[in-house]
């Protein structure tokens, strides 16, 4: 378990030969260039650390659009009424003039700077009960106690090293730079493998909805 504090410790050791926290101007650099290096790692790859499963909004009137919390990036399953059985296919937003009135579909829009949001058709009945996977962003680190959500410390590290010695125009930079690549690589192969209790197949829309052949 890596803490901002780690990773500054681990930049300190190879850059200034100390593990010192550094202050003022140095401190808040390297922790900007470590937000830089999380978000480029969060947007590599679907991770499964940054996955939010079963995310369940409080609905308690009839509604079309709920919003979406501030961390949200994309649907990952569709949005589900488990109290009344509905499903709701996403679809993409210009699509939804070629849907019938009475079928069930979603479709969410928005921006980092005005909220993302989603909205049903048709309107969530009073009590329903929606429940859904999303991927998040991950989150800046701004405290020394912070836990590092991506799985390679190591990553940042050297990513961090690359963008300083680039900024330097230290001859140091390709290496550091081709390591935080090679480790971003195997981080992908590694998250992209099935486990020893996964089925070797891929899952489709059909299989996210629970649908079987002849059922």
């Amino acid at each position: 378990m890596a803490t901002l504090q780690n990773i500054l410790q681990d930049i300190g050791a190879i850059l200034n030969q100390d593990t010192t926290i550094p202050t003022g101007t140095d401190l808040s650099m390297q922790v900007n260039l470590i937000d830089q290096a999380l978000k480029e790692w969060g947007e590599a790859y679907e991770w499964k650390q940054l996955r939010v499963t079963g995310f369940a909004p409080s609905t308690l009137l009839s509604m079309t659009s709920l919003g979406l919390p501030t961390n949200y990036e994309k649907l990952m399953s569709p949005p589900r009424d488990v109290v009344n059985n509905f499903t709701y296919e996403e679809l993409r937003p210009e699509l939804r003039f070629a849907k019938d009135v009475a079928d069930y579909y979603c479709y969410t829009g928005g921006d980092d700077a005005v909220g993302h949001w989603i909205t049903f058709n048709p309107a969530l009945p009073s009590g329903a009960s929606i429940n859904f996977d999303f991927q998040s962003t991950p989150s800046s680190m701004a405290t020394l106690q912070d836990v590092l959500v991506a799985p390679s410390k190591n990553f940042i590290v050297q990513r961090v090293l690359a963008k300083v010695y680039e900024s330097r125009q230290d001859p140091r930079f390709p290496q550091f730079n081709s390591e935080a690549n090679n480790s971003m690589v195997q981080m992908i192969q590694e998250e992209s493998a099935l486990s020893g209790a996964q089925k070797n197949k891929a899952v489709t829309y059909y299989d996210k909805q629970g649908f079987r052949i002849g059922g």
